[in-house]
């Protein structure tokens, strides 16, 4: 999200052999694909490196998700004006594939059924196409002389092109995604996409007798969505000089800080409602690891666009905070699942594959301050390329035992247990964005 980290980064590999074929499964039903790259290429020149085993994982992803996550018959997303297609939510690891059998094998329910066993309709995750595509794009801006995923890239863009070009809600990741796709793709549009976005943005969201971004008019607002609203406000103000905008995101900003940060752990809660009187009420405590890291890593660009040491104050407090606390698995690494943000109420029965943008916070942090987080973010990219990456599965799941093992649930029908092992779209791309990113 914020100035730097995003700049893809996919080390040079010298690979010794002739081939690199795709993941097979115990299942035994994935075959190598002959349109895929049998080596990881070179990254291009000026190109920060990345370890060279994220760059093996990351190449690992994008040949999974070509295999098996594209779901022609995907609903148009509410809203958007194009036609179907885009990815599964999640899919079986043993299934081979075969369009005619998509229907029981993706698409999982937490009772471990699909919507067509459920009789639901079809499910559509317009942000998983959106950090897909840049994933993608990304991947070929880094080694422009291959041309593996570029029939990827051509069936992804159009749907991803509808699913926003009339987006207002306030996930504000999106002006990101869309910033570092610019980058990677300047012919494409991308950054007119953002900068409209940004103008749809603070005239349906930013109130100003709040001084802040909220969803509606009742005044509530996630806190992670406000974070990254501020960012993409006052970057957005400073690329075309609009002082009311640019204002908007520093009010926003600092209405955030102000209001919602505690004063013991520097955590930020899920949910606040704004209010006139001077003091927003928390409406939600939770603290989860990964919506954490991404409004963290928000207060960090906040500090790269204005060099005010405030919020790189807070971030560092509240990332310290993390890794001294009970949150954090000084045993098996990473985190467990979440905590209230006082610190209380650890929820430690599993670990969500989300924790992954802890490694993009970390990334972010280590460039400002080189060195001051090594330790920290190499335990972070063990447990994003290693330990979160089911080798049994072939990819990351939505959640894991805190021993980082497939979780277990009796959430079957008739209380039956059921593992959860379907890999699953979001898990792959934050995973997969985040490695790309690595830098230290």
């Amino acid at each position: 999200m914020r100035a730097r980290w995003w700049i893809v980064a996919v080390a040079a590999l010298a690979v010794a052999t002739t081939g690199f074929t795709l993941l097979v499964r115990s299942s035994g039903h994935r075959v190598t694909d002959p349109s895929v790259p049998h080596a990881v290429p070179s990254a291009a020149p000026g190109t920060p490196s990345v370890p060279v085993g994220a760059a093996e994982r990351v190449v690992q992803i994008l040949q999974e998700m070509h295999t098996a996550s594209f779901n022609a018959q995907a609903p148009p997303e509410k809203g958007s004006a194009g036609s179907s297609g885009g990815l599964y939510i999640n899919w079986n690891p043993s299934w081979n594939g075969d369009p005619s059998t998509a229907g029981y094998n993706t698409d999982y329910n937490s009772n471990g059924e699909t919507d067509v066993e459920l009789g639901r309709p079809a499910r559509h995750d317009e942000f998983t196409d959106l950090v897909y595509l840049r994933n993608l794009l990304g991947y070929r801006a880094a080694h422009p002389t291959d041309h593996s995923f570029d029939a990827d890239i051509a069936r992804m863009e159009p749907i991803v092109k509808a699913d926003f070009q009339a987006y207002t809600y306030y996930k504000c990741s999106l002006y990101w995604e869309l910033q570092d796709m610019a980058r990677f793709d300047p012919s494409g549009a991308w950054r007119t996409m953002a900068a409209a976005y940004a103008r749809v943005l603070y005239s349906d969201h930013y109130d100003s007798s709040l001084g802040t971004v909220v969803a509606n008019a009742g005044g509530m607002y996630r806190v992670d969505y406000a974070a990254a609203c501020a960012a993409a406000l006052t970057d957005a103000g400073q690329r075309a000089r609009d002082r009311a905008m640019l204002n908007a995101g520093l009010s926003t900003a600092h209405h955030v800080m102000a209001n919602a940060i505690d004063p013991t752990t520097h955590l930020l809660p899920l949910q606040m409602a704004a209010s006139t009187s001077g003091q927003d009420a928390t409406v939600d405590r939770q603290v989860k690891v990964g919506e954490e890291a991404q409004t963290l890593d928000a207060l960090l660009t906040m500090y790269d666009l204005t060099h005010d040491a405030s919020f790189l104050a807070e971030v560092q407090a509240a990332v310290s905070w993390m890794y001294s606390s009970p949150l954090h698995d000084q045993g098996s690494g990473g985190f467990y699942f979440g905590v209230d943000s006082d610190g209380t109420n650890l929820q430690s029965s599993y670990k969500e594959s989300r924790q992954a943008w802890m490694l993009a916070l970390l990334s972010h942090l280590n460039t400002i301050q080189p060195g001051r987080w090594t330790a920290q973010l190499d335990e972070a990219l063990m447990v994003v390329k290693d330990k979160l990456w089911q080798s049994t599965v072939g990819g990351y799941v939505y959640r894991v035992t805190p021993h980082f093992e497939l979780y277990e649930t009796h959430a079957g029908p008739g209380h039956n247990l059921i593992t959860e092992n379907w890999v699953t779209s979001e898990a792959m791309d934050i995973a997969c964005q985040t490695m790309e990113g690595v830098s230290g």
